[in-house]
């Protein structure tokens, strides 16, 4: 065989055995590294509690993502609610302008999804819904509009019942 079509070949192969191993996790390289966008990282915890801080920014950030039949949410177990800050989830709304839908990372989080929520980081505009709350009857103060997928995983039923450390 040639030594180019050779190449091509293990290098389809490669790309088919990562993209199908049983690993807990997926990441790509992030693409906004290349665009050169500046974001801010923060727990997820942090940011709905401090909403005025990053309200428009775009951030980088880590949570559980849940989908149900009237949208996904973003949470996090380790928030604990009281009753000066009930709302600890975001609506997540995924970019019509920057993201890729149909990549394999995409795909990977939509195969998740079909049967129990995800741990993602992601890149997202965060919005603060104060006056005009989002999703299915105005659930959720929180909007995280996700730009980039950055590293989608498997979340255990032990992990989904209690508070990450």
């Amino acid at each position: 065989m040639h030594p180019a079509k050779r190449a091509v070949a293990l290098c389809s192969m490669l790309i088919v055995a990562l993209y199908f191993s049983p690993s807990k996790s997926f990441a790509h390289t992030p693409q906004t590294a290349a665009r050169k966008i500046e974001t801010e990282k923060a727990g997820f915890c942090h940011l709905v509690r401090n909403p005025d801080q990053y309200d428009g920014k775009l951030v980088t950030v880590t949570a559980m993502i849940a989908a149900g039949p009237e949208g996904s949410i973003f949470h996090d177990n380790a928030c604990e609610a009281s009753p000066s800050e009930p709302d600890l989830f975001a609506v997540v709304a995924f970019s019509q302008e920057n993201y890729k839908f149909g990549s394999p990372i995409d795909k990977r989080l939509r195969t998740l999804l079909k049967k129990s929520p995800a741990r993602v980081t992601v890149v997202g505009r965060f919005v603060d819904g104060k006056d005009q709350p989002f999703g299915h009857l105005n659930c959720c103060r929180y909007k995280l509009e996700v730009q980039e997928l950055l590293v989608v995983e498997r979340v255990s039923q032990a992990a989904r019942d209690k508070p990450k450390t």
